[in-house]
């Protein structure tokens, strides 16, 4: 028996229900082993690149450049295009607490 479940991972709820089925699907006495196969899908955002990009040169505008670059590095990145796309959002937020 293969399983496969798509969980937002901030849905804890969901998450919960999903171990209580598990545990449940262990405790029947079945011969097979089932297996279990976790996804993880990237939260879905409406910020687009250039949306980030545009807040990046403001900031780099107001505060300087270096302050852009030290923002990217909060992320473990050198350019925006490596920013992940789940990062999107808390990337805008920090911009916006930084001006």
């Amino acid at each position: 028996m293969i399983l496969t479940f798509k969980l937002d991972s901030n849905d804890t709820n969901g998450i919960k229900k999903l171990i209580t089925l598990c545990e449940n699907l262990l405790s029947f006495e079945e011969t097979a082993t089932p297996e279990l196969e976790f996804v993880r899908e990237e939260p879905k955002t409406d910020i687009k690149i250039d949306d980030l990009r545009n807040a990046l040169i403001k900031l780099a505008k107001d505060k300087g450049k270096e302050t852009a670059k030290e923002l990217l590095n909060e992320f473990k990145v050198e350019k925006l295009t490596d920013v992940n796309t789940s990062d999107y959002d808390r990337l805008l937020q920090r911009i916006r607490e930084v001006q």
